[in-house]
């Protein structure tokens, strides 16, 4: 069975004679171009060159977590494609991490020790089917709610189909300018989606601030510190997504939010009254000039949730209530 023949594989497995085991069925499936490796600098080496398909590998690797990794890469940090296919093993011992694995927007996880053929047959199961994306501030990944599940009080955010590198091969059309082209397309959508997501969270950061200095909060319910860090990596995020979607039009906006809030992080006893009133209005300003009116024909009917104040949305509520491991 050689159906996916020309896949890019990056196999980390700690375990030699496991790793051995794995490859054979990869090669088995027609796979060849396979970078196996027992440690986390290997893996994030591999992606540095780009055009990888697939990422297999137990979560506990030397120098660090295979998870972070796949955050990394659902977040553009490092590789060139955000949605290759990432299945992560957990051993028994560490099943304490599945949450953060899940929280990392894996595809698929799968607890060590395997059964025979599990690995198989859940990569043809992800090559048929691969499940909608959802982007909120800090997750980027398949939607892993129980369907139909809805939060009160949310307003829906759309599911996003991402290309599948496994059907690409199997369609014979890997590596050509069609399926880059679905890679593009999907990235601008997730940007997008982002941009909305951060600018929901940046004036609601803001109106947080803003409770404090009204005494709706206690003086010391926030450190003013993390707040303006909070605020710059979101901004920086922002500024880092806006080439090419819908929203390049804010951009003068989001880089004087991202200078403003470095400033401040830097020096946080300058956020006097004036400061903090001009960042609320540019928070206002950005999150109306971002509000998601645009729709792509990327996203389904379906959504998932996110609160209607603008709070921050993160994998550890909406889109990971009751996480379903596949």
């Amino acid at each position: 069975m050689q159906i996916l023949k020309g896949l890019r594989v990056v196999l980390a497995e700690p375990n030699l004679a496991l790793r051995k085991e794995f490859i054979a069925i990869l090669q088995d499936l027609g796979c060849t171009d396979i970078t196996d490796t027992g440690n986390l600098a290997d893996v994030y080496k591999a992606f540095e060159h780009g055009g990888i398909d697939l990422l297999i590998g137990d979560t506990t690797l030397p120098e660090g977590e295979l998870s972070q990794a796949v955050h990394d890469i659902r977040h553009g940090v490092i590789g060139d494609n955000p949605f290759i296919i990432a299945m992560i093993l957990v051993s028994e011992s560490d099943a304490g991490k599945v949450e953060d694995v899940i929280n990392s927007g894996a595809d698929d996880i799968q607890i060590k020790p395997i059964k025979d053929n599990v690995l198989q047959n859940r990569l043809l199961a992800l090559a048929n089917g691969r499940k909608r994306f959802v982007v909120t501030t800090d997750y980027i990944g398949p939607d892993r709610r129980p369907k139909g599940a809805f939060v009160p009080n949310t307003i829906e955010v759309p599911l996003i189909k991402v290309p599948n590198p496994l059907r690409v091969r199997i369609s014979g059309r890997l590596g050509n300018l069609s399926a880059q082209r679905e890679i593009n397309s999907a990235m601008t959508v997730v940007n997008e989606q982002k941009i909305e997501r951060h600018a929901y969270s940046v004036n609601w950061l803001m109106q947080q601030i803003g409770k404090m200095q009204s005494g709706e909060l206690p003086v010391d319910a926030l450190d003013m510190k993390d707040q303006f860090d909070r605020l710059h990596n979101i901004s920086e995020d922002i500024v880092s997504r806006l080439n090419g979607t819908t929203y390049s039009h804010a951009a003068d906006l989001c880089l004087t939010l991202e200078n403003m809030s470095v400033a401040l992080k830097n020096a946080p006893e300058l956020a006097g009254e004036e400061e903090l009133y001009l960042l609320g209005r540019l928070t206002e300003v950005i999150k109306r000039k971002c509000n998601g009116e645009y729709i792509d024909s990327y996203y389904s009917g379906e959504g998932m949730a996110m609160p209607d104040d603008g709070q921050p949305v993160s994998a550890d509520t909406a889109e990971t209530t009751s996480p379903v491991i596949n």
